[in-house]
C-alpha cells in the first residue's frame, strides 16, 4: 500500500527532509497545511504538493490522507496529535510533545538513545542549567547532569546550543570494552564508532543511508502491520518524561524521579 500524507506546517525540516524522506520510502505527500493559506499555498507548489489547507481540521478530514507529519511550532504539537489521531489518522510528530529551551528540544534525543542503546529506562535525574544569552529570558540554552537508569547504570549528559565548535558524541563504558562515537548525534548519516577493548581499537561499520528514509520505512511498516515504527509513542512519552524531569531537576538542585504514568 502507498501511505498517503498530509503535513501539518510548512516547515523547512520537512522540506529539507521529510518529505524527500516519505517519498524515498515509497509515500505520496497529498497535502499541507499551514495557518497562512498564501504560505501553504505557495509551500505546495514549491515541493509538488497537491493540496493546501489552513485548518488543521481541513487536513486531518480528509479521507485521502493516512498519515500525518507535525513539523509546526513545539507548543502546538500536543493538540494538532491528539486531533489526527482523533480523527484515525497515523501520526509522526517531532519533538517535543511541549514547548521549552534546549532540554526538551535536545537532551530528549539523550534520553531516547540511552533507551535504546541501554535497554533500560531512566528513573532518577540531576541538573544545572543556564542562560548563555542565546534563549528567551527564562528558557535555558545549555544543560549538564545526571540520568540514572534501572539496574543502576548511569549516564552523564551536556548539551547547548552556545557551543557551536563542539562536537557531538556519544561513550558507552563496559567491563569488556567502551564504544566510542564522534559526530554522531546529528540528523546526517555520518560520523564513526570505534570499539576498544584489551585486544585494541577496531571501527565499527556505519551507514551512510538517509535516517529520516531508514524511520519512514519502519513507519510504512507498521502501518501496513509489518513492524512497529522506529519511536513510538511510549517511547515519545519516556523522552518528554525525562526532559520534564532534566527541567526539574535544574529549577530546584534536587535530583527528580522520573515519572511517566505508563
Amino acid at each position: 500500500m502507498t501511505v498517503r500524507w498530509g503535513l501539518i506546517g510548512a516547515s523547512t525540516i520537512a522540506r529539507e527532509w521529510v518529505i524527500g524522506a516519505i517519498r524515498a520510502a515509497g509515500g505520496e505527500v497529498v497535502s499541507v497545511m499551514s495557518s497562512s493559506p498564501e504560505r501553504a499555498r505557495a509551500y505546495a507548489a514549491e515541493n509538488g504538493i497537491g493540496r493546501s489547507v489552513s485548518q488543521v481540521s481541513e487536513l486531518v478530514s480528509d479521507p485521502q490522507i493516512d498519515a500525518v507529519y507535525i513539523s509546526t511550532t513545539n507548543e502546538l504539537h500536543r493538540d494538532q496529535a491528539i486531533a489526527a489521531a482523533r480523527a484515525g489518522k497515523h501520526v509522526l510528530c517531532e519533538k517535543p510533545a511541549a514547548g521549552g529551551g534546549v532540554i526538551l528540544d535536545i537532551t530528549v534525543h539523550d534520553a531516547d538513545t540511552l533507551r535504546f542503546v541501554l535497554g533500560r529506562n531512566p528513573v532518577e535525574v540531576t541538573a544545572f542549567s543556564q542562560s548563555g544569552g542565546m534563549g528567551r529570558e527564562g528558557l535555558e540554552d545549555a544543560v549538564m547532569g545526571v540520568m540514572r537508569f534501572e539496574d543502576g547504570v548511569i549516564a552523564q549528559f551536556h548539551d547547548a546550543f552556545t557551543v557551536k565548535y563542539a562536537d557531538t558524541g556519544f561513550e558507552v563504558h563496559g567491563t569488556e570494552g567502551s564504544l566510542i562515537a564522534r559526530n554522531v548525534m546529528t540528523q546526517r548519516p555520518i560520523g564513526t564508532v570505534i570499539l576498544r577493548t584489551a585486544e585494541g581499537e577496531q571501527e565499527l561499520p556505519t551507514t551512510d543511508k538517509n535516517l529520516y528514509q531508514t524511520a519512514l520505512e519502519a513507519f510504512h511498516a507498521a502501518v501496513a502491520g509489518k513492524g512497529r515504527p522506529a519511536a513510538t509513542a511510549e517511547d515519545g512519552i519516556w523522552s518528554l518524561a525525562t526532559g520534564l524531569a532534566v527541567v526539574e531537576a535544574a529549577r530546584s538542585g534536587a535530583a527528580v524521579k522520573i515519572e511517566t504514568g505508563l
